[in-house]
């Protein structure tokens, strides 16, 4: 009460000023840094629900072909453009679409909303061009790449801003040895995204 009064009638001495700034500076430190945590959680958990969503899709999608037999269309999938696939707004029925999706991959969908972040498809972009947390797909490599927004507490094996870079990946036993999936041959296990590269959230 005593340092607040004098605060108020502007009589602190300058050691007390000093104090002061310090605590604040402490205190404001402390509060921005668990912001940022927080955000850094929210993307993070955002990030995770839409891999879950896109998975779910994919794999339901494939479920209704293999239980009539046909294992052709999983190769299909394998260099497409996820976001093609699941969209509530079927790109396959764009003739501008850079990815359209296979007549025959269409019957049977699962919808899922493609998130107001996603960008489209580019060719080869420059990542550092991309605004933090936006998705694109690369039409160069067939990724699907997410630009993350929150680095502080984020790591990746890729060079350059911070992004997740996934593929869609058929898991499956190879039968007949030869580090491809033939739908015939092998035994279809699970389909869904896959990151390219290492990435941790140190949170």
């Amino acid at each position: 009460m005593y340092i607040a009064g004098r605060w108020a009638n502007r009589q602190l001495s300058r050691l007390e000023l000093i104090i002061a700034v310090i605590i604040l500076s402490v205190v404001l430190g402390m509060f921005m840094q668990y912001s940022i945590k927080v955000f850094a959680h929210a993307e993070r958990s955002l990030l995770t629900s839409t891999v879950v969503n896109i998975n779910t899709a994919l794999q339901y999608h494939v479920a209704g072909h293999v239980l009539r037999g046909d294992y052709g269309i999983i190769d299909k999938l394998q260099d497409i453009n996820p976001f093609t696939l699941v969209g509530g707004n079927p790109l396959w029925l764009d003739p501008g679409s850079v990815s359209p999706v296979p007549e025959e991959i269409v019957a049977g969908m699962l919808t899922v909303r493609v998130p107001a972040n996603y960008l489209g498809e580019l060719d080869s972009p420059d990542p550092a061009g991309i605004e933090g947390g936006h998705w694109y797909f690369d039409t160069a490599d067939n990724t699907l790449v997410y630009r993350v927004n929150n680095p502080e507490y984020f790591s990746s094996s890729l060079s350059g801003p911070p992004r997740i870079s996934f593929s869609v990946n058929v898991e499956y036993e190879d039968r007949n040895s030869n580090a491809r999936f033939d739908p015939f041959i092998d035994e279809y296990k699970s389909i869904g995204l896959k990151a390219t590269d290492d990435y941790e959230w140190r949170l």
